[in-house]
């Protein structure tokens, strides 16, 4: 672990004078140790939140490996940039797609496999190939709350303010979605594909089963102010924890631990010193939460004890969780 705090403080003092080599031991870093630490500094260098300039633009969409190199993507203005960390090269994929109007509402998904980017806007939601641009599926439904493709990139969840629908991407020629569900502000998939996690617009947290016309379980609640709909299963999709607070107190920023054989709540409901803006994962054991909050800042939250870790940033690259 010592090592890899020196890759991550290695990567902040080049990041003004390298920015690749910077974006590659940040990369290395988070592979050799994929804590909440690691993913902290790799955010903070893609999206300039340390007071540096921004790596790759602001619509920065994920990171993947690829073909045993680093490669990012991100949404561009000319199209789909393609940035290749190991010589810090940058190629853009001319999309033909009209620019938005209105960007911050544009939703914006990569496969797991890093193999093709989805982006839904006023002009409808789109496929891309990120090897050569080709576009693979369209529909001209859009303005989506959001897009996700799941686990093995074969089918594509677009949730809007009236409905969720669930496409088979190997169909493109399909008018009707595979599967629909109700409107949902945050969609998950399960990590073997077997059904989905949502945040219905009334604040409800679901389970639905891959194929089934009606959800498993439901459990009421809100978000808190501020607060942004997440949901994140644990490896094993034993479990699921979503950004939902008591339906008694909807103004304090809190997150909800459910089983997903049944929903039923475990443990307590754990409230936040930040709600979580930006990026919500776990650590190697999943005891901790990593969230990037409203101020940028990042906090882990202990989910057995309910202890939260808000560490300054100066010391972040030297900082170690009991886990």
């Amino acid at each position: 672990r010592a090592d890899v705090a020196r890759v991550r403080a290695t990567a902040f003092d080049v990041v003004e004078t390298d920015p690749a080599l910077a974006m590659l031991l940040a990369a290395e870093a988070d592979r050799l140790d994929p804590s909440m630490e690691s993913k902290d500094v790799l955010h903070r260098l893609l999206t300039g939140t340390n007071g540096n300039e921004r790596f790759l633009p602001a619509t920065y969409t994920e990171l993947w490996l690829t073909d045993g190199g680093l490669t990012a993507a991100a949404l561009g203005a000319d199209g789909i940039d393609l940035w290749d960390l190991e010589n810090g090269t940058r190629t853009v994929l001319d999309i033909q797609r009209p620019p938005s109007t209105r960007p911050t509402e544009r939703r914006v998904d990569v496969s797991d496999a890093g193999a093709v980017m989805a982006i839904s806007d006023e002009h409808g939601t789109d496929v891309y190939e990120l090897g050569n641009g080709e576009l693979t599926w369209s529909s001209p439904l859009g303005g989506a709350t959001t897009v996700i493709f799941s686990p093995d990139g074969t089918e594509l969840a677009v949730a809007s303010e009236d409905v969720t629908r669930i496409w088979d991407l190997a169909a493109p020629e399909a008018i009707e979605p595979a599967a629909r569900l109700p409107a949902a502000q945050a969609v998950e998939w399960h990590p073997n594909g077997a059904g989905f996690v949502i945040i219905t617009s009334d604040s409800s947290v679901e389970y639905w089963p891959s194929g089934s016309s009606e959800a498993a379980w439901s459990v009421t609640g809100r978000i808190g102010q501020d607060q942004r709909p997440m949901v994140l299963f644990t490896s094993d999709g034993h479990e699921v924890v979503a950004t939902q607070s008591n339906e008694s107190d909807p103004v304090r920023p809190s997150v909800r631990r459910f089983s997903v054989a049944d929903g039923s709540l475990i443990g307590a409901t754990r409230e936040l010193t930040t709600p979580v803006d930006d990026w919500m994962w776990f650590d190697e054991e999943e005891r901790h939460l990593g969230i990037i909050g409203a101020s940028k800042n990042a906090v882990a939250l202990d989910l057995v004890h309910g202890e939260t870790t808000d560490p300054p940033f100066e010391s972040l690259t030297a900082w170690t969780m009991d886990y």
